[in-house]
């Protein structure tokens, strides 16, 4: 009888090692594009570029007509103040406000506000490296430290696993802010208070 019971958990516990390697494989997860995507940009390039301009490109030209020529519908044009030059786009019912930043002639910052599902931002980039609470805040802010950028999410505690509000990237730093206080290394999906523990 404990030789059949062995046999069986073994068939049981192959079947279903089986299984778990071949449904991702059978039934891949490929995210919801939202209709906008293309139209404000992102299908260009992956992140950390966006449409068209890296991180360090140079001049202001360029990049404002890289980002004419790739983001529908910018309204009127894009407004250049100081060193930096502000957007804003409307497609499909939804807005995209953005902004470069320069230091001597080159971009150093992105910053996109639009809504960016979660399951996009997993699929392409992976999950990110840690998490910053701050206390009494409405948002978390996610961060994904790669080879040559960093890209923060800011994305709303309340609903966590559908979409992002903001994504700034910028260049990677000399060390990992990840150690920083109030920094906390993801441990996947959980309300703000399990982090804040």
């Amino acid at each position: 009888m404990l030789k059949l019971a062995a046999r069986l958990t073994f068939v049981i516990t192959l079947i279903s090692a089986v299984l778990t390697a071949a449904v991702p494989h059978v039934f891949p997860h490929s995210p919801n594009v939202p209709d906008y995507w293309e139209a404000f940009g992102f299908g260009v390039c992956d992140l950390p570029c966006y449409a068209g301009i890296h991180l360090g490109d140079e001049g202001f030209d360029r990049a404002l007509s890289r980002l004419e020529q790739h983001v529908e519908n910018v309204t009127q044009s894009a407004l250049v103040v100081g060193e930096t030059i502000y957007f804003q786009a409307v497609a499909q019912g939804h807005n995209l406000t953005g902004s470069i930043s320069f230091v001597r002639g080159r971009v150093v910052a992105l910053s996109l506000g639009t809504v960016v599902p979660v399951d996009l931002l997993l699929t392409t980039i992976g999950t990110p490296d840690c998490v910053l609470i701050i206390p009494n805040a409405l948002n978390d802010v996610w961060y994904w430290y790669l080879p040559d950028a960093v890209i923060t999410a800011q994305i709303n505690e309340r609903y966590p696993t559908t979409s992002a509000d903001y994504l700034t990237l910028v260049p990677l730093g000399d060390s990992s802010g990840c150690d920083a206080a109030l920094m906390t290394p993801w441990r996947g999906f959980a309300p703000s208070w399990v982090y804040r523990r």
